[in-house]
């Protein structure tokens, strides 16, 4: 078991983009049901809004991501072995259908989130 964890101040942005765009119907072969942020896991660990048109930076290149501590490679010297005992060492994303939820904890005054990595499977780890 795994646990990542986000910054909500990271969070709120990309979770708010989620829930007023539109959604695609699918995202990298997955179904999407509904404001949905994408786990990916390459370059690092990140959540990003999956709404279109997509969140790019200020500066345009790139999207708005949100890291998860300790694996993010412009900051922890260690990311590459922490994504790969995390999220596994190939490159990939999953679709969370959360953004309603997580955008009431940060209502809440939640300071981080947590996502729970078991056997393959996620959840939201309170």
């Amino acid at each position: 078991m795994s646990i990542l964890t986000f910054k909500t101040s990271d969070l709120r942005p990309i979770v708010e983009h989620a829930l007023s765009s539109e959604m695609p119907p699918e995202f990298y072969g997955q179904k999407v049901t509904g404001p949905s942020l994408a786990l990916v896991g390459d370059q690092g660990v990140y959540l990003i809004s999956i709404g279109t048109p997509g969140q790019m930076k200020p500066d345009g290149k790139g999207r708005v991501v949100a890291y998860a501590e300790g694996i993010n490679p412009d900051v922890d010297d260690d990311w590459y072995d922490a994504k790969h005992n995390t999220f596994g060492g190939d490159d990939g994303a999953d679709v969370l259908p959360w953004a309603a939820e997580i955008l009431r904890l940060i209502k809440l005054d939640h300071q981080t989130i947590r996502i729970r990595i078991t056997d393959g499977a996620l959840e939201l780890a309170q």
